[in-house]
């Protein structure tokens, strides 16, 4: 279909849509004049102090309105979020600068795609988050690239509020974009009550937080002796060196903040700049970025205001190899396995390799601009109909450059590694809508009607280099390699025009009954138009406080007791997705993988529906409140993209079904524990719970993770999705200890290999007498069936003290890092240091860990599975205002300082729980696969208030 066609297309199911709209509207009309009452008193129209871009205005969703002191010590807008609303899981892939966050709202809802919420600013679609730069070394098989956070542009201390739509009554209306959950921002506007300004900087340090203890020179000398009695060691020893403090520092944050605004009855305006600069703890990674605001909005002839919210910015980060395949090296990978000895041996060999190679030799160094523009127009037709229409884009435009030389091994091999990789991405929409409103003696009416078109656009260009004779350019030099890999280039793009309604009506203002209804077409797959589906909801309300049995009373002040059902979806499979590229010469092919030639006309969507029950509660004037959610949420995949084990080997199929349950309960409580004239004591808590399930995964059977690298010769794959098991649990042997002397004489074989006492304990879960391969079984699952919060803030006088605490519970994860820290088995790599000190033997029959050199201890077993239950005082912030009336031209200066981080109780041995090393990759989720450590950082800042 060509422009014009799809053009005309959307001109004609416009004018449709619009067409229905307007009936239904004088249907409306009709029965108001019937009535001949006022529909609804003052007019839509007016300059709010936040403008409202929702397409669901009356929604009850959890609001966050983040104060100045909290938005000023965060980085991001996803730390505005953890630990203040139930139901929201906050998972970080690491801690290094600029990495990327997963959003988890009720759970995961699916095997493949993504579980990411669609983020709304201001009404503008954002660009989807997993779309970033490509892998710039998509030849190296011993590469991975880690996602960058690309809502890390937008400045927390813009944000006025946050809206998490999470029920099925507001999802829904959002139709194909809804299925994971909706996030609403908005941004701050100008005061009609005149000038402000406000200057803020802050200033601050970052500290590694937690250790792990490896063993020291004398400990390594003695294992060594051990594991290779007789043997001279394959390097030279210097100096002994603690690999961790090495490679880590105290890392400077910087952060300046300016905004403006202000306005009168016809006009507001907010302008605001940012700028922020903070290293990371582990030397050679950090971000800077940059940020101007513009936020306008004008009344028009009384009945109509015209606005605009414009945002632009850049952003560079340097990050520093963190996570790899299983059995390739990282810098962090270095900083526990290294041999803790400055090395004066030959650089050449494998066994020499440290971090500060890696920190000489490395460089994964990205630039990014971006542009967030959008304007919108609002006018009152009538007193009761209101017209609304908002368009924007959101534009970014990446350069990804990374590089290994040959003070790595890697690099070496192939005399240095250049790649780039350059990514545009370009999302529109625009939403156009009427809005109504009657009121007439005990009944009420609100209702809109719209339609929305909207797209995205990516254009992904990958070059590589290897073999260079000279490396002093790094990878800026990439034209300089001598080999060159064929240029690669991804396009792509997804349309979407999409019709809505919604009404809801309330009788005496007590009994309430909302509906929406949306149905979406899309041209992602080729240039025709095809149908999606239909995403209807329904609510019902019952506000039992204005019942006459409640009144008089003084105890309970809210009581709205409340139920919905609802569909949305996500569709977020790639056009040639199905295909897999590769190349001969100079030009790309396509290779048809098991007989679909059609790729084109495939579809993946994933449907999510949703019934949900809650009642809100407050007593005491509402000093106490509570809210109270019970949901069962069903995720159906309509198609599926795996890698799945089939005669003995790995390798990507299809299928058309699988199947996600969750249901839970989700509790969020909030207090104002004390208030007089001098202190002001608030308590708030937010629990859930959260039961995933596979409820089909389709003729196949059972489907695997993903690759993640290799282990003993063989792929190493440690997630599977099996009907009846939650997402991604994990998959390997089953392990009970250590053999002890009473085990002796049952205890079955390993692969026909007697165990002897200090050797893992393998379980035979198939009761064959051998433990082998047929003996995985599941070993552990990755999802959090608890997710909890806490805060509290109290003041006094001009004193503010707040604290929020965050956590999980009962979850496991996949610690590789323990497949090389608990290796006893005779190579040159350090191991931790209760390893070696447990370690069973002649001499130590108490010990609780593998002897060394015992059977199995490289294998992917229960070992390695570890709780990840954990609870964190993620701030501590301490402010005063203070008031200085001789100067007549300051208001205020708020003094701040927050400590983030401070402590962590958990089990867990690794650096951090809270960690996801594959990011948005849902067939590689729980793992921690050598993840930059978390920072505990401090911070001092000063704003001061003009």
């Amino acid at each position: 279909m060509s422009m014009k066609k799809t053009s005309s297309y959307l001109i004609i199911k416009t004018k449709r849509t619009i067409k229905k709209i307007v009936l239904v509207i004088a249907v409306l009309a009709c029965l108001n004049s019937l009535h001949g009452q006022d529909a609804g008193g003052s007019n839509f129209v007016v300059l709010t102090r936040n403008n409202n871009f929702s397409l669901l205005p009356d929604s009850a969703s959890p609001v966050i309105s983040p104060s100045d002191r909290e938005s000023q010590v965060v980085s991001t807008i996803e730390e505005l979020v953890t630990g203040r609303v139930s139901g929201i899981r906050t998972v970080k892939s690491d801690g290094s600068p600029g990495a990327s966050y997963s959003l988890q709202l009720r759970g995961v809802r699916s095997f493949r795609g993504d579980n990411e919420p669609i983020y709304i600013l201001d009404g503008i679609v954002l660009n989807s988050v997993w779309n970033d730069a490509s892998n710039t070394f998509w030849n190296d098989p011993e590469d991975y690239q880690a996602a960058h956070n690309i809502l890390s542009r937008i400045n927390p201390n813009d944000i006025a509020k946050i809206e998490i739509l999470k029920n099925a009554d507001a999802t829904a209306i959002y139709g194909n974009m809804g299925a994971n959950g909706v996030i609403l921002i908005t941004t701050k506007s100008g005061s009609v009550n005149g000038f402000h300004a406000n200057v803020q900087t802050n200033l601050g340090i970052a500290t590694f937080s937690r250790k792990i203890d490896m063993l020291s020179g004398n400990d390594y000398l003695a294992y060594q002796n051990i594991v290779n009695p007789g043997n001279a060691l394959p390097f030279q020893t210097g100096a002994p060196v603690d690999w961790q403090r090495d490679a880590t520092r105290t890392a400077v944050m910087q952060n300046y903040y300016l905004d403006i605004g202000g306005g009168n009855d016809k006009m507001r305006y907010y302008i605001s700049m940012g700028y922020a600069g903070n290293e990371g703890i582990v030397k050679g990674s950090d971000i800077t970025q940059a940020s101007i605001r513009v936020n306008l909005d004008r009344l028009i002839g009384g009945n109509s205001v015209f606005g605009t919210r414009m945002l632009f910015g850049y952003t560079e980060n340097n990050m520093i190899q963190a996570t790899a395949p299983y059995g390739s090296y990282s810098l962090t990978k270095l900083m526990t396995k290294a041999i803790p000895f400055e090395s004066s041996a030959d650089n050449n060999s494998i066994v020499n390799e440290n971090p500060r190679n890696w920190i000489d030799g490395y460089d994964d160094n990205s630039v990014q601009y971006f542009a967030t523009p959008q304007v919108y127009f609002t006018t009152n037709i009538f007193k009761w109909l209101q017209f609304k229409s908002v368009a924007g884009i959101d534009y970014r435009t990446k350069e990804r450059l990374r590089w290994i030389g040959n003070e790595i091994t890697r690099g070496r091999s192939v005399e240095g590694r250049a790649g780039r990789s350059n990514i545009n991405a370009f999302t529109y929409n625009v939403d156009s809508r009427l809005n109504i409103r009657f009121i007439s003696n005990k009944h009420s009416f609100t209702g809109l009607g719209g339609v929305s078109v909207n797209g995205e656009f990516l254009s992904n260009k990958m070059n590589e280099g290897t073999k260079f004779f000279n490396q002093d350019l790094r990878g800026v030099g990439i034209q300089l390699a001598e080999n060159i890999f064929p240029y690669r280039n991804l396009d792509w793009n997804n349309n979407y025009l999409s019709g809505y309604v919604s009404g809801t009506y309330t009788f005496d203002q007590k009994y309430t009954l909302s509906a929406t209804l949306r149905k979406d077409k899309t041209s992602n797959f080729d240039e025709s138009w095809n149908d999606l589906d239909y995403y209807p909801s329904v609510g019902l309300s019952w506000n039992v406080m204005n019942e006459d049995f409640l009144s008089g009373q003084q105890i309970v002040s809210t009581l709205n007791v409340r139920g919905s059902w609802g569909r949305s979806g996500k569709q977020t499979i790639l056009p040639l997705d199905l295909s897999r590229a590769y190349i001969t010469g100079v030009s790309p092919e396509l290779e048809v993988e098991n007989g679909m030639t059609n790729y084109y006309d495939m579809r993946w969507n994933n449907i999510n529906t949703q019934q949900n029950i809650g009642i809100d509660l407050g007593f005491s004037g509402d000093k106490i409140t509570a809210t109270i959610d019970l949901y069962n949420s069903d995720s159906d995949d309509r198609l599926q993209y795996y890698y799945h084990k089939r005669l003995g080997a790995y390798e990507s199929v299809y299928t058309n079904e699988a199947s996600v349950n969750n249901k839970g309960i989700e509790i969020l409580l909030n207090a104002v524990l004390l208030k007089n004239s001098e202190i002001e004591w608030n308590g708030g808590a937010s629990f859930a719970y959260n039961r995933n399930e596979i409820t089909n995964t389709g003729a196949d059977g059972d489907v695997f993770g993903s690759k993640i690298g290799e282990l003993n010769e063989n792929p190493l794959v440690v997630n599977i999705n099996r009907k009846g098991e939650q997402v991604g649990a994990f998959w390997g042997y089953k392990t009970q200890g250590i053999v002890e002397n009473q085990h002796l004489l049952f205890v079955p074989p390993f692969y026909n290999v007697r165990l002897q006492q200090g050797d893992l304990k393998f379980i035979d879960t198939n009761g064959d007498g051998n433990t082998t391969e047929e003996d995985y079984t599941i070993i552990g699952n990755p999802i959090p069936e608890y997710v909890f919060g806490f805060n509290t803030d109290v003041r006094y006088k001009n004193f503010t003290v707040q604290l929020i605490f965050e956590g999980a519970a009962k979850y496991d994860i996949a610690n590789l890092n323990l497949l090389d820290n608990l290796y006893v088995s005779g190579n040159v790599w350090n191991i931790r240091e209760n390893t070696f000190k447990d370690a069973y033997s002649g001499s130590n029959t108490n010990g609780k860990s593998p002897r060394f050199n015992a059977v199995g201890v490289k294998e992917f077993t229960s070992r390695v599975i570890e709780d990840g239950s954990y609870v964190r005082l993620s701030d501590f912030i301490v402010g005063y205002n203070l008031q200085l009336p001789m100067i007549k031209w300051i208001n205020s200066v708020d003094l701040t300082f927050a400590a983030r981080n401070l402590f962590l109780i958990t089990k867990y041995s690794g650096y951090d729980p809270n960690v996801n090393s594959y990011s948005y990759n849902l067939s590689s989720i729980g793992i921690d696969n050598a993840a930059y450590p978390s920072a505990r950082s401090f911070l001092l800042g000063v704003k001061v208030k003009f």
